[in-house]
C-alpha cells in the first residue's frame, strides 16, 4: 500500500500519470511518421508532452481547431478569441502560446505587443507570396530613384498592394517623393509627369468617379480614357495592365511583380530585351525570376511571445509533425485553423540573420514591406478622420479599430474622441472638431432636421431587426389593436423599439387621437399602468408627465431603491428588463426588439429569472391594417372573419412566411410577419459644414472599413459582434456592411417608411407650436449660430 502523506504528493502523481497517458497517445499517433524524424526529436517531444501547445484562433474557426485537437489528442488546446487582434493580446498575457498571422497582422503584433515570428509558411516553395519590381525601358535614362521623377508611369489602381502601396511606400520612405500634404494622390500626381492607374480606386461607383475626376493626370496615360475615368474596362487595367501600358503605350516605367513580368515576357521573348528591372540602388537587371525586387510580400508566420526562446523548438517540432502527417490528407480543419492556404508547402523555422542580435523581430521579417503600411508623409501635419463617441465601451473598440485599420493601409488614419453625450458630439462635428458619429435613426432624424447633420452612410444588416409586442402564451390578447387598458412594459423612456415605434404605431393605426404634443400622455391614456424606466428623470421626461402611472409597474433594485431609474439598478430597465417585467406578472405586453425574446428563452440566458423560460411561453401580437378592423371599438373586426385576417397576415406580410400558422398562434419565431415595424439601420453622419475634400476622405475610409473588416479580413478584426461581453458597441452586432449614400440624398430617402413614425413623435411637426416654443427657440438659435459662424 502507498501512503499519500500530502495533497502535493497526489498532485505530482496525477501529473506523472497524465504525462504517461499523453506520451502513449503521441507514440501511437506518430508511429507511421517515425521514420521522418530522428530519435532526438521524438524524445524531445515526448519529454515535453505535458506542455500542451495553446494555439489561438478566431471564433469563426474555433470549431475547426477543436477538430484538429481531437485528431491529435494531448498535443493542442484551442484558445477561442474574438479575432486575431484579440489573439495577440492573449499571447501577450500568456493566455495562449502561438497564433498564425499574415504580414499586416505580424506588423501589428510586433509593434503593439513585441510578439516574434518563429515559424513561417513556405508558399509554393518560396518564402514570399509575390515580389514587387519596377520595369524601365532600356533607352530611358534612369540611374537612381530620384530619376523616376517627371517620368511617364504605369501604375496599378489606387491602393493596389504590389503596383501602388509597396513601390510608392518605398519612394516615400527614401524621401524621393516630396509629399503634398493634401493627400497621397496629390503627391503621386505631382511626382510623375503623366500616369495610368487603371482599375477600381473604390468599389463605390460615386466615390471612384469623384476621385478620378479630381486626379485626372493619374489617368492621362490610359488608353480607353472615357471622360478621364480609367475604369477597370480600360486596356491597361488588370494584373498585367501596367506592363501593357509600357509596352503598348507611352509609359517609361511600370510597377509590377517579378512573377507577372517573367510570365508576360515569356510569351514575348523578342520584346523582353527592350526592358529591364530597376534595382533600388539604381542598377538594372535582365527580366528573369532572379531579377531584383524592391520588396517581398512575406508569407504567414506563427508568432510567439517575446522571451519564450526555450519553447520555440518544441512548438516548431509539434507544428512540423502535424504538417507532415496531415498535409497530404488535408482534412477540412487543415487550411482553416492550422495553415493559411492550400498553397502552403512546408513550415520552416526562423532564425535571426545574426544570432547575436537576439530573436527574429517583426521588422526583420517584414523588411521593406513595412513602408507600404506606414506611408510616411514627412513634414506634414497629421491628417485624420475623427469618430466622435458618446457611449460607454466605444472608445476601447474604436482605438483597436484604429490600429487594425492602419495596418491595412486605410488612410487618412482614424482618430477616436470620447464625448460625454450625443449632443456634445453633434456640437463638435458642427464646429469641425470631429468628423463622424454613429446615430440611431430616431436620433439622426432630429440631428438632420434641426442640427445640421447629414447622412454619409448606413450600417446594413441582411437580418432586419423588428420592434415586436410580446405577450404570454395564455394571454387573451390576439392583435395589437386590443391593448387598450392593458399594462405595458418598456425598455426605457424614448427608446426606439420600445417607445418611439409603439407610439408611432398607435397614432398611425388611429388607435389614439393625440390631443397634445406630449407623447408620454399617449401611453398614460392608452394603457392602464406601465413600467417605463427613465420616466421619473426630469432630464428625460422634462414635463414630468404621468410619472406615477408610467412608473407604477417598476420595482427598483433588490432593496427597492432606484425605482424607475433608467441606468442605476431598476431591474426592469433595458430590453431584458422589459421581458422580466412581463415574466414576473407586472405587465400584459412588453415592447422589445425581436431578438431579445429569442435570446432569453430555451436556456440561452442562464440568469435565475430567465433560465427556465421556453419559447412556447410567449407569443407575438400581429398588426392588422386599419381597413380590417374598427379602431373605435378597440379592434373589433370590421365585417371580416378571423380567417380573413389570418389569411391577410400569412399571405401579405413579408411574403407569407407564416404559412400554416394562424394569427392567434404567432410564435416568437414569426417576427417576419408579426411585428410593429422594422427598425432601420444606424446612420453614420457628418455636418453639412464638413468641407467636400474631408467628406470624400471620410467616405473612402468608411468604404474601406466595410470592404476590409466585413469582407476578406474579418478574422483580423471583428468590427461587429459582442465586444467585451457587451452588445452593439459602435456597430450593431448584426452589422454586415457599410453602405455609402449619395451626397444629395434626402431625409425621406434615408429613413424611408420609418419617417412617419419619427414625425409622429416630433414635438415640432406635431403642430403644437405654442406648447414647444422654448424648444423651437433653442433649435433656431443653434441653427443661427452656425450660419453666422460659417
Amino acid at each position: 500500500m502507498i501512503h499519500l502523506s500530502s495533497s502535493s504528493t497526489i498532485y505530482r502523481l496525477m501529473n506523472r500519470l497524465i504525462s504517461i497517458i499523453i506520451s502513449i497517445n503521441i507514440i501511437i499517433l506518430f508511429m507511421n511518421d517515425f521514420l521522418l524524424f530522428d530519435h532526438h526529436h521524438l524524445r524531445l517531444l515526448l519529454s515535453n508532452a505535458q506542455l500542451r501547445t495553446r494555439i489561438c484562433v478566431p471564433q469563426s474557426v474555433y470549431d475547426d481547431c477543436n477538430q484538429m485537437a481531437d485528431n491529435i489528442p494531448g498535443l493542442f488546446s484551442c484558445i477561442n478569441a474574438r479575432d486575431k487582434f484579440e489573439c495577440m493580446r492573449l499571447l501577450d498575457r500568456d493566455e495562449a502560446d502561438i497564433v498564425n498571422l499574415d504580414a499586416e497582422e505580424i506588423y501589428m503584433a510586433g509593434r503593439l505587443y513585441n510578439l516574434e515570428p518563429f515559424v513561417r509558411e513556405e508558399y509554393n516553395g518560396n518564402n514570399y507570396l509575390q515580389r514587387t519590381a519596377v520595369l524601365v525601358r532600356r533607352d530611358v535614362k534612369i540611374h537612381s530613384l530620384i530619376d523616376l521623377k517627371n517620368k511617364r508611369a504605369c501604375l496599378g489602381p489606387y491602393n493596389d498592394l504590389y503596383r501602388w502601396n509597396i513601390p510608392l511606400g518605398i519612394l516615400s520612405y527614401y524621401e524621393t517623393m516630396v509629399p503634398d500634404c493634401r493627400s497621397e494622390l496629390q503627391t503621386v500626381e505631382k511626382f510623375f509627369l503623366e500616369a495610368c492607374a487603371a482599375g477600381n480606386w473604390s468599389t463605390d461607383l460615386f466615390l471612384d468617379e469623384q476621385l478620378k475626376r479630381k486626379h485626372r493626370r493619374l489617368c492621362s496615360l490610359c488608353r480607353d480614357n472615357v471622360y478621364g475615368l480609367c475604369s477597370e474596362q480600360d486596356s491597361f487595367a488588370g494584373p498585367d495592365g501596367s506592363i501593357k501600358c509600357m509596352t503598348e503605350g507611352l509609359g517609361e516605367i511600370a510597377f509590377t511583380t517579378i512573377e507577372m513580368a517573367v510570365d508576360y515576357f515569356a510569351q514575348r521573348t523578342i520584346m523582353s530585351s527592350m526592358y529591364e528591372f530597376l534595382c533600388m540602388d539604381g542598377t538594372r537587371m535582365a527580366i528573369t525570376s532572379r531579377g531584383c525586387h524592391w520588396a517581398k510580400h512575406p508569407t504567414n508566420a506563427f508568432v510567439i511571445r517575446s522571451g519564450r526562446d526555450r519553447n520555440k523548438d518544441i512548438y516548431f517540432r509539434t507544428l512540423q509533425m502535424v504538417y507532415n502527417r496531415f498535409s497530404k490528407l488535408r482534412p477540412s480543419w487543415f487550411d482553416k485553423s492550422f495553415v493559411s492556404s492550400l498553397n502552403v508547402t512546408q513550415l520552416i523555422q526562423l532564425f535571426p540573420s545574426n544570432p547575436n542580435n537576439g530573436p527574429m523581430r517583426y521588422d526583420h521579417y517584414l523588411e521593406f514591406f513595412i513602408p507600404s503600411i506606414e506611408k510616411q508623409m514627412q513634414g506634414c501635419p497629421k491628417r485624420n478622420i475623427t469618430f466622435c463617441l458618446s457611449k460607454e465601451g466605444e472608445l476601447s473598440k474604436c482605438q483597436k479599430l484604429q490600429k487594425a485599420a492602419f495596418s491595412r493601409r486605410i488612410h487618412p488614419p482614424i482618430r477616436c474622441y470620447q464625448a460625454d453625450s450625443e449632443e456634445t458630439c453633434i456640437r463638435l462635428i458642427n464646429e469641425r472638431k470631429a468628423d463622424l458619429m454613429i446615430l440611431s435613426p430616431d436620433r439622426f432624424y432630429y440631428g438632420a432636421r434641426y442640427q445640421s447633420l447629414q447622412a454619409l452612410a448606413k450600417i446594413e444588416s441582411n437580418d432586419p431587426q423588428y420592434s415586436v409586442a410580446v405577450v404570454r402564451s395564455n394571454s387573451d390578447l390576439s392583435m395589437l389593436s386590443q391593448m387598450k387598458h392593458k399594462r405595458s412594459c418598456h425598455s426605457g423612456f424614448g427608446h426606439l423599439a420600445s417607445w418611439t415605434i409603439p407610439i408611432g404605431s398607435l397614432i398611425r393605426d388611429e388607435l389614439v387621437e393625440p390631443t397634445s404634443c406630449n407623447r408620454a400622455q399617449i401611453i398614460v391614456d392608452y394603457f392602464s399602468a406601465s413600467c417605463v424606466p427613465g420616466a421619473a428623470d426630469a432630464r428625460i421626461n422634462p414635463n414630468g408627465t404621468g410619472v406615477k402611472q408610467l412608473c407604477s409597474q417598476c420595482i427598483g433594485d433588490e432593496r427597492g431603491h432606484h425605482h424607475c431609474d433608467l441606468d442605476f439598478g431598476e431591474r426592469f430597465s433595458g430590453e431584458d428588463g422589459a421581458i422580466r417585467c412581463l415574466v414576473e406578472g407586472r405587465g400584459d405586453v412588453a415592447f422589445v426588439s425581436h431578438d431579445t425574446i429569442l435570446r432569453l428563452t430555451n436556456s440561452r440566458f442562464p440568469t435565475n429569472w430567465a433560465k427556465d423560460l421556453k419559447s412556447s411561453d410567449f407569443r407575438l401580437l400581429c398588426r392588422i391594417p386599419k381597413d380590417l378592423f374598427d379602431p373605435r371599438t378597440g379592434g373589433t373586426l370590421r365585417g371580416n372573419s378571423i380567417d380573413d385576417v389570418n389569411d391577410f397576415v400569412n399571405n401579405n406580410n413579408n411574403g407569407g412566411n407564416g404559412v400554416g400558422r394562424t394569427l392567434l398562434h404567432a410564435t416568437i419565431y414569426d417576427y417576419n410577419r408579426c411585428h410593429i415595424q422594422a427598425i432601420p439601420d444606424s446612420i453614420i453622419a457628418t455636418s453639412i459644414f464638413t468641407p467636400y475634400d474631408i467628406r470624400l476622405d471620410a467616405m473612402y475610409i468608411l468604404n474601406q472599413l466595410s470592404e476590409t473588416f466585413f469582407g476578406k479580413y474579418k478574422t483580423s478584426f471583428l468590427i461587429a459582434g459582442m465586444f467585451r461581453n457587451r452588445s452593439d458597441i459602435m456597430f450593431s452586432d448584426r452589422a454586415q456592411k457599410i453602405q455609402l449614400f449619395r451626397p444629395d440624398i434626402s431625409l425621406e430617402e434615408t429613413l424611408g417608411d420609418f419617417l412617419p413614425y419619427l414625425e409622429s413623435n416630433d414635438l415640432i411637426t406635431c403642430g403644437c407650436i405654442i406648447e414647444n416654443l422654448s424648444f423651437i427657440l433653442i433649435i433656431f438659435t443653434t441653427f443661427l449660430y452656425y450660419i453666422l459662424l460659417y
